[in-house]
């Protein structure tokens, strides 16, 4: 009997056994595994959102300088530098500086667009280039009711 209490107590003091440390870091891996995809999926549905944001707020900008200027820019640098009326304006025009998509590409001005609109703003996606499918596709102003998450 007082084998067995000993045994006892040097096994409390011991610690952990390197099995146990083992099978909590292999339920750990598991966990990680199976979370890290859903957080990667949340990054690029909040880029795309925040790129269709984008581009509702420069197309209102656009309109505003079609208002105000009477006719519609010729590039996107129209609506970065200063009116000539506006004298008072402090530092830039209807936009701070030229906008950067959410993947570091530039927003594409186009007049008249190709659907046969006035205008539209285009950002090509995750990957840059035109055309693409799923976070690698194209927004347009004029399509940005469309889910390109589930493409």
């Amino acid at each position: 009997m007082l084998r067995s209490a000993r045994r006892i107590a040097r096994r409390a003091d011991g610690g952990f056994t390197l099995m146990e440390l083992m099978i909590v870091l292999v339920i750990i891996g598991v966990l990680a595994a199976a979370v890290t995809p859903v957080l990667v999926s949340r990054a690029d549905k909040a880029k795309v959102t925040r790129a269709k944001g984008d581009i509702k707020h420069i197309a209102d900008q656009v309109k505003l300088f079609k208002m105000e200027q009477n006719r519609w820019p010729d590039a996107m640098e129209d609506l970065v530098t200063r009116p000539s009326y506006a004298k008072d304006w402090p530092e830039g025009g209807y936009l701070e500086k030229s906008p950067k998509d959410p993947w570091g590409g530039d927003y594409i001005f186009r007049k008249p667009a190709d659907n046969g609109k006035e205008f539209d703003i285009i950002a090509y996606g995750a990957d840059n280039t035109q055309g693409g499918e799923g976070f690698d596709g194209d927004l347009s102003y004029w399509t940005l009711d469309e889910d390109t998450s589930k493409k």
